[in-house]
């Protein structure tokens, strides 16, 4: 099953999802899994659960530790695999799905899918699960959303606000929202010629400030993304060849655990992924 999956997880364009999640389905059993057909809400949470509260998953994890750590490894092999080819989309609602269901396909049979249940995050209630889909479907716009070519930071920051804000409110998948909002944005922002660079904000920073934007305070959030929205090149004057040059980094960013190309890093996430999920060798 894992090569089927694979192999459309290599599909770069947003369009096949829906063939895609027919596949997932069947995958999973004739009759749709219990997430989805719960006559009740607890019985759609306890759907999307194993025995032991531990989120049923295709690794065959059975703690939250083991699940946690080989989710990691496979969604930072598929991170690595957008960076270097992004989903081709419009950046409506599918496309967001697409993203979603590139990155966690290897980890969670409902990749892809939005969640079923409704969910809340300490004092943060996320939009109503039945609510999901029309909340996004009017916030990321029926048509083509990508931003033009060019786009100037005054354009690109708060349109990259407005989104995260939304998104996070609606929390659309029952895991790996963060991940997938992040990624979302990051290929918005290099479609215009920005990079959003996450490295340059601690994640609890992002959270808080995240929080912040939940409870009307938006300040906090634009502040923080228009620090870390870069060129994704500089001009360096009076260069001969006019060429461009890298962007120059201000201040320390950590570094990406494996320097090399990004072939050979998205090989080593792979590598480490497969090998965990196999175990310890005999």
């Amino acid at each position: 099953m894992t090569s089927t999956w694979t192999s459309w997880g290599r599909r770069s364009d947003a369009g096949w999802l829906s063939a895609w999640l027919s596949v997932r389905l069947r995958a999973v059993g004739e009759s749709p899994p219990a997430w989805v057909s719960g006559a009740t809400p607890e019985d759609r949470w306890d759907g999307y659960l194993q025995p032991g509260g531990v989120l049923r998953n295709l690794v065959g994890a059975t703690t939250h530790v083991e699940l946690r750590e080989t989710e990691d490894e496979f969604v930072e092999w598929r991170m690595v695999q957008l960076r270097e080819r992004p989903i081709v989309g419009r950046f409506d609602l599918d496309h967001l799905k697409a993203v979603h269901a590139h990155l966690f396909q290897d980890v969670y049979g409902w990749a892809g899918q939005l969640r079923t249940v409704d969910m809340s995050k300490g004092e943060d209630v996320f939009a109503e699960h039945d609510a999901i889909a029309p909340l996004l479907d009017t916030a990321l716009g029926a048509g083509d959303r990508a931003l033009p070519a060019g786009s100037s930071k005054a354009k690109v920051v708060p349109r990259l606000t407005t989104l995260c804000v939304q998104i996070n409110y609606a929390h659309p998948f029952r895991e790996g929202n963060g991940r997938t909002l992040r990624t979302y944005l990051s290929q918005l922002a290099e479609g215009a010629g920005w990079r959003v660079d996450w490295r340059r904000v601690h994640p609890q920073e992002n959270v808080e400030r995240s929080q912040a934007a939940h409870a009307g305070n938006f300040k906090p959030l634009i502040e923080m993304l228009d620090a870390i929205t870069v060129p994704t090149t500089l001009t360096v004057p009076g260069r001969p060849d006019g060429r461009e040059s890298p962007t120059v980094v201000a201040h320390p960013v950590v570094a990406d655990p494996v320097s090399a190309t990004t072939s050979t890093r998205a090989e080593h996430y792979r590598v480490r992924a497969q090998r965990r999920v196999a175990g310890p060798q005999q």
